[in-house]
């Protein structure tokens, strides 16, 4: 049995996914989350005490603190709506310690009883900060706040102050006339961690879509394009375009591993892949000739698409993000067939219903409709695509 869950468990870690597999990664670390709490494994920090004893023997007890990932997270990404942060402590301490003789009524024993946490973690995230108690029961801290980004800084800051307290009874030989006899007292030691800090980069936010093609939203039934620009914060592994609510194209940028830490922790890592028809380019503007709203982008995508089609069809662009989330697209587009003396049409039928036929102007020819409605269309897409680019130069200066 147990080498058939080590067998499952490489498989899971070596497989590649092309869904990021976040929800896997969920549910295995907020079952590791309590094992994280006075954690054995933990790499401790030593700190030293002599001044309980006039021997100057020394107590040296071990603790640490340490954040380790949101929950989800994908490479050093965490999601709009995290369920929380894990974080780990442990310590080491000696049950007992002793100085002196007892023969020479000179001992002093240390005998542990037990250890006492108090600590907080501070949440940072545009102009919002919070700090929370820590429950050193618990390995996964609540983040206070929605992480809804607006401005250029959509970091997640996370700081971590703590400390463990070592109790301990002293029993102190003393002469009392002829007789040894044993004093008893309580003493503590503080271990301080401070400044533990880690950061993250949250995926927030609306995408800012643009048709390139067909800017006027109809076009000529032989050459239908769907060409969209989208500017966003987010960060997409998958575009679909579909044709009246029918999928008609699909395309992927990236596929995905689980890949683990020393402390066991999942976490998603993304694998680019080489792809002509979807493109993410990585570039900081605001897109203010697109948009009126104060708010910067951190990629690009470009999608190119085709479909076969006459007359008018709602036609849809979901790019769906890193964490399961779909943002999308909708736009009625008319496919339409030239006319002639706006009366016959260009594959030989009468002229029908003008979400199919394009009216003409009564005298022009059909190659003379075709130079109109070709190059009055590639004039219009030159200008706005002009425009939008160098609009979007500027700002990103």
């Amino acid at each position: 049995m147990k080498t058939t869950f080590i067998f499952f468990l490489f498989l899971t870690l070596v497989f590649s996914y092309s869904e990021p597999p976040v929800n896997e990664t969920i549910i295995h670390n907020t079952q590791l989350a309590s094992s994280l709490m006075d954690y054995s494994g933990a790499v401790l920090s030593s700190n030293c005490w002599d001044d309980w004893n006039t021997e100057g023997e020394e107590v040296c007890i071990g603790a640490a603190i340490s954040l380790i990932k949101p929950i989800p997270t994908v490479d050093n990404f965490t999601s709009q709506n995290p369920i929380g942060f894990l974080w780990m402590w442990g310590s080491s301490y000696p049950v007992s310690a002793s100085a002196g003789e007892h023969s020479s009524c000179e001992e002093v024993t240390l005998m542990f009883l037990d250890t006492s946490h108090s600590g907080n973690a501070t949440f940072i995230f545009e102009n919002m900060s919070k700090t929370v108690s820590l429950d050193f029961d618990e390995g996964i801290i609540q983040i206070p706040f929605p992480l809804d980004g607006n401005t250029t800084n959509i970091t997640l800051t996370v700081l971590l102050n703590a400390t463990l307290r070592f109790n301990y009874l002293k029993l102190s030989d003393y002469m009392d006339g002829p007789f040894c006899k044993q004093a008893t007292s309580q003493v503590f030691f503080d271990v301080k961690l401070s400044d533990v800090s880690s950061s993250y980069y949250v995926e927030s936010g609306e995408p800012l879509f643009f048709t390139l093609r067909p800017v006027l939203k109809e076009q000529w039934y032989k050459n239908n394009k769907f060409d969209n620009l989208a500017f966003s914060r987010k960060r997409f592994y998958k575009a679909e375009v579909f044709l009246d609510n029918e999928s008609i194209y699909k395309q992927n940028l990236y596929n995905f591993t689980i890949e683990n830490d020393s402390y066991e922790v999942w976490y998603v890592h993304s694998h680019k892949l080489n792809n002509s028809e979807f493109l993410e380019v990585k570039e900081q503007n605001n897109a203010s000739s697109l948009s009126t709203l104060n708010r910067t982008y951190f990629y690009s995508y470009f999608l190119n698409s085709t479909y076969n089609a006459t007359g008018l069809h709602s036609v849809q662009l979901i790019l769906y993000s890193l964490f399961a989330e779909e943002h999308n697209l909708t736009v009625p587009i008319k496919s339409r067939k030239l006319t002639a003396y706006n009366s016959l049409s260009e594959t030989g039928e009468e002229k029908g219903d003008e979400d199919s036929y394009r009216p003409s102007v009564p005298m022009l020819s059909f190659s003379e409709l075709k130079m109109v409605y070709l190059e009055g269309g590639m004039l219009a897409l030159f200008l706005i695509v002009s425009l939008v680019w160098v609009g979007v130069k500027i700002r990103s200066r």
